[in-house]
C-alpha cells in the first residue's frame, strides 16, 4: 500500500506547482521591497512572520487552487505575502503594538506595500491585505481577500497548536524563490539600522 505524502513532502520534494507559484511571486516581491526583513520579527511561537506570510500564501494558494469559482492566484499569492507586511515587532507595547495591532495591522501593512511596491499591487490584493483580520477589521470585498482570511486563521491555528511542517514548507518556497540567508540577513540589519516605521 502506498503512502500519502503530506502537503510539506510534496513541496519539497515533487517540485509542487503551488509551491512553485507563491516562490515565483515571492522572487518578484523581494526584487522591489523589504519583504525579507520580516524574518526578523517572530509571529506565533518560534515562527517568523516571514515564514508565517509564505505559509498563508501557500494555503490560500491551495484553496484558491481547488475552488471552482473564479480566483486570481497572483492577487490571492501577493495579499497573502504581504498581509502582515508591517515591519515591526508586535508583541511590544508600543503605539502600533499591543493591544490595538490586531485592529490596525492590515492598514500598515498596505501603506508598507503601497510605498515599496504599489506596481505589483491589484484592488484584489489590496482588499485581503486590509481586510485579512475579519472579523476584527472589515469584512473581504472580494473573494481573494476572504480565500487570504481563511487561510491566515488556518495557519495561525496550526502555528499557535506548534504544528511545524508549515514552517518546513515556507522554508522550502522561500529557497526556491533565489534568497539566501545572506540575503534575509541583509535585510534584517538594514531595517534594524534604518528603524522601524513611525506611527
Amino acid at each position: 500500500m502506498k503512502r500519502r505524502k503530506w502537503a510539506h513532502e510534496r513541496a519539497v520534494v515533487d517540485g509542487d506547482p503551488v509551491a512553485d507559484a507563491v516562490s515565483s511571486v515571492l522572487a518578484r516581491l523581494i526584487k522591489d521591497s523589504h519583504v525579507l526583513a520580516m524574518a526578523g520579527f517572530v509571529q506565533h511561537g518560534s515562527v517568523s512572520t516571514l515564514q508565517h506570510t509564505v505559509s498563508v500564501a501557500y494555503m490560500a494558494a491551495m484553496l484558491a487552487h481547488r475552488s471552482r469559482k473564479a480566483v486570481d492566484i497572483d492577487s490571492v499569492i501577493t495579499g497573502a505575502l504581504l498581509h502582515d507586511y508591517y515591519l515591526y515587532d508586535w508583541h511590544v507595547k508600543t503605539k502600533v503594538g499591543g493591544r490595538w495591532h490586531a485592529f490596525k495591522h492590515g492598514r500598515y501593512a498596505l501603506e508598507n506595500a503601497e510605498h515599496d511596491c504599489p506596481h505589483l499591487l491589484t484592488r484584489r490584493s489590496r482588499d485581503a491585505i486590509t481586510a485579512h483580520m475579519f472579523p476584527l477589521a472589515r469584512f473581504p470585498r472580494t473573494r481573494e481577500g476572504r480565500i487570504v482570511s481563511v487561510a491566515d486563521k488556518m495557519v495561525s491555528t496550526a502555528e499557535a497548536a506548534g504544528l511545524p511542517w508549515l514552517a518546513d514548507v515556507a522554508d522550502s518556497i522561500i529557497e526556491g524563490s533565489g534568497a539566501t540567508p545572506c540575503d534575509i540577513g541583509r535585510e534584517v540589519t538594514m531595517l534594524e539600522s534604518a528603524g522601524f516605521p513611525e506611527r
